[in-house]
């Protein structure tokens, strides 16, 4: 098996609209449509991608290329069998959960409504107040706990998933969606075959410590590649559709669409779960209009 190099954390830097910066030599100026600022912090093999789009940054992880044993032959039966995959083309994943910062800039950019406010409804863990707040200022869902910008952001559905990868790819000229459940697996485990980190306190929030909230994101300990909170925290939507088992499952890394009912996947565990919940291998599925404050979240991924 390929070993996938360790990225540095690069922190966040500055960000200059309109301009990609290479670091390895001198600024590059380079043409074209960029609605956003870029930069990209290291040499080809390491790299960081930074946006700013609507006055707000990401910060995206380059993940190389390379192939992986993806599934598990300890967990359920719908992780089975294992089978080696290969990601053919490098790409860039966030290198956290998309926060409530981030997804207010969609929200306030595009005027949009999510589903949970057009419904009127979200589902939210914590018993106390009604998770929507009608008409609010930001527009913003409340899961029935305090949650800071920072905070990964919580009911959202898969439909408003795609809704924000649409915009963010109209904002930046380039691809953003949701990634495959083969890149997040791929991405989670950093190049190595363990489904399990050493120690789940050290990466990731999950019902053990998480007094029943999210917490900002990238407060635990990030993997090998620069990823923080793989593991617990919230849900992450992927593209696939769910299969009881990867029995003629892609091995090119590429969505598994095809299915019977159109429910998608999600990964990583959330704050409510116990923390065997929260290994690589492990995936969940839900209806595409669900919102809830403990499960659906968002990362990104951006092809070139």
């Amino acid at each position: 098996m390929k070993a996938i190099p360790k990225l540095p954390n690069l922190g966040h830097l500055m960000i200059l609209p309109v301009i990609l910066w290479v670091i390895f030599g001198d600024p590059v100026q380079v043409t074209g449509r960029q609605a956003s600022g870029e930069r990209i912090a290291g040499n080809s093999k390491e790299a960081t991608l930074l946006l700013k789009v609507g006055g707000v940054p990401f910060e995206l992880v380059r993940i190389p290329a390379g192939e992986f044993l993806m599934g598990s032959g300890t967990g359920g039966g719908d992780e089975k069998p294992v089978h080696r995959v290969r990601i053919d083309k490098s790409f860039y994943m966030g290198r956290t959960e998309v926060t409530v910062r981030q997804f207010q800039a969609f929200v306030e950019a595009a005027g949009y409504k999510t589903e949970g406010e057009k419904g009127n409804w979200a589902s939210t863990y914590a018993p106390a107040g009604f998770p929507i707040v009608p008409g609010h200022a930001r527009h913003r869902l409340q899961p029935g706990f305090q949650q800071t910008q920072d905070d990964p952001a919580v009911c959202i559905s898969f439909n408003d998933a795609v809704a924000f990868c649409k915009w963010l790819s109209q904002e930046t000229g380039k691809n953003c969606r949701l990634p495959s459940e083969a890149e997040w697996e791929y991405a989670c485990r950093a190049g190595g075959s363990q489904n399990s980190p050493l120690n789940f306190d050290e990466v990731g929030w999950h019902r053990d410590n998480s007094a029943g909230k999210t917490h900002p994101v990238g407060q635990k300990k990030p993997n090998a590649l620069g990823l923080y909170d793989m593991h617990g925290n919230v849900w992450e939507w992927c593209l696939d559709m769910w299969h009881s088992g990867y029995e003629a499952a892609p091995t090119d890394g590429s969505p598994w669409t095809e299915a019977k009912f159109f429910e998608p996947v999600m990964r990583g565990g959330t704050f409510i779960n116990p923390q065997w919940w929260l290994r690589s291998a492990n995936h969940m599925r839900n209806n595409p209009g669900n919102r809830f404050s403990y499960n659906q979240g968002i990362r990104i991924v951006r092809t070139r």
